[in-house]
């Protein structure tokens, strides 16, 4: 039988390696994955959070308890906030490193330059080698 339960809590079990099982005796389950349903969230939200939970879990902002069932989708308030900041991790842009910011030294800037002009846009290598040293942190020489 596949029902939108049942494709969802495969889904659960298959993102967070969990084996809940869905079976006779399974009500609270159920009625969870039914209020779930009834609020709106769908199989791609669940993964957004599962996988934006995991990542919480392994930086060490979260406890692995945040990915029980019961914490998270037994709770359809709790899955609400979840999902909200989830969207707001995907929203920010991680901080540049300083790898980020040599490769940044080092693209070329295209000029827009008419037949009429003649100007070049070269840059002296020891130049970018320098930029590049400085935004590694290093001290030029």
């Amino acid at each position: 039988m596949n029902t939108p339960i049942t494709q969802l809590h495969a889904a659960w079990n298959s993102a967070t390696g969990q084996h809940i099982p869905l079976g006779v005796c399974s009500y609270e389950i159920e009625h969870a994955w039914h209020q779930f349903l009834k609020a709106g969230y769908t199989e791609d939200d669940l993964k957004m959070v599962v996988v934006y939970l995991q990542a919480e879990i392994k930086k060490g902002e979260r406890k692995p308890a945040a990915l029980r069932f019961s914490n998270c989708i037994g709770d359809v308030l709790r899955f609400s906030e979840e999902l909200e900041l989830a969207r707001g991790a995907l929203r920010q842009k991680p901080k540049p490193t300083s790898l980020d910011r040599a490769m940044h030294q080092l693209r070329p800037t295209v000029a827009h330059v008419t037949p009429d002009e003649n100007r070049s846009t070269a840059v002296p290598i020891s130049t970018l080698i320098a930029n590049l040293k400085a935004a590694a942190g290093m001290n030029p020489v």
